[in-house]
């Protein structure tokens, strides 16, 4: 069973059998709209969790713009207030091969690793591409 949760800007889709939450982001993001998306990240991340076992992210920011630094730094922030949610394996889908360099550089509190392909994003996260 999928459960869909969306905004113009993020779209998340818990597939409570395979406990896999699939995170897709896009646009510019202002304070404003990280005040509504938390809390909705955090209700997501611990839903995933408790679904039990191994679990898998994939986050999806091929449509996201780059952010300000005010942004970037309150992302990094809460991934790291809400690491006891974490998955299993969490991967990050980037535009191309520029922003997979960037994204690698970038220091995380989530253990992850970066593609700019979804088939390998989903084989590594141990998922088959429909």
């Amino acid at each position: 069973m999928i459960k869909t949760t969306a905004d113009e800007l993020w779209r998340f889709d818990l597939d409570t059998q395979l406990r896999f939450l699939r995170i897709t982001l896009r646009g510019f993001w202002t304070e404003a709209v990280l005040d509504r998306y938390e809390p909705i990240l955090a209700q997501q991340m611990r839903a995933n969790k408790l679904l039990g076992g191994e679990t898998s992210i994939l986050v999806d920011t091929r449509e996201l713009q780059i952010q300000s630094l005010a942004v970037a730094e309150r992302q990094q922030a809460q991934l790291a207030e809400l690491k006891p949610f974490h998955a299993t394996r969490c991967a990050l889908l980037v535009p191309g091969a520029l922003a997979k360099m960037q994204a690698s550089r970038i220091g995380s509190p989530v253990d992850h690793k970066v593609f700019s392909d979804e088939d390998s994003a989903m084989a590594w996260l141990g998922l088959k591409t429909s």
